[in-house]
């Protein structure tokens, strides 16, 4: 799968869906994120909120930033080719932080871990391997 590289991060194309809606979403693979996060606007937008949450998570950025978000799982997460069902993720404001600026979702390792990644800077390509 090609990818983009813009400011030395790798943007995928991504998807969030819900009882009452959709999203397709710009994804950053973070291997320092332990969650996969999606921007809470965008949650809030397919007919997630606060109420669906299981549980309050502190937030620790890169710039020591101490936030929170809220975990909840999505009825599917698509990225790749690679769909998941009944997905946690971290419901957190990135469209806050200047640096994700158009950026709606960080692909964490929760997801990662299900597979094998290799990734082809040269050619712009990632690939996921069953584990």
């Amino acid at each position: 799968m090609k990818f983009k590289l813009i400011n030395g991060m790798i943007i995928l194309k991504g998807f969030v869906e819900s009882d009452q809606g959709s999203q397709d979403l710009e994804c950053v693979v973070d291997t320092g994120s332990s969650m996969t996060t999606i921007d809470t606007s965008i949650l809030d937008r397919i007919g997630y909120g606060a109420i669906d949450g299981d549980h309050v998570k502190d937030v620790f950025t890169a710039d020591k930033a101490d936030k929170q978000g809220y975990t909840l799982k999505v009825k599917k997460f698509k990225t790749c080719g690679i769909e998941l069902g009944d997905f946690k993720v971290l419901s957190y404001d990135l469209l806050d932080d200047p640096r994700y600026e158009k950026i709606d979702c960080l692909i964490g390792y929760n997801f990662l871990r299900h597979f094998k990644v290799i990734i082809n800077y040269k050619n712009q390509e990632i690939f996921f391997e069953e584990n």
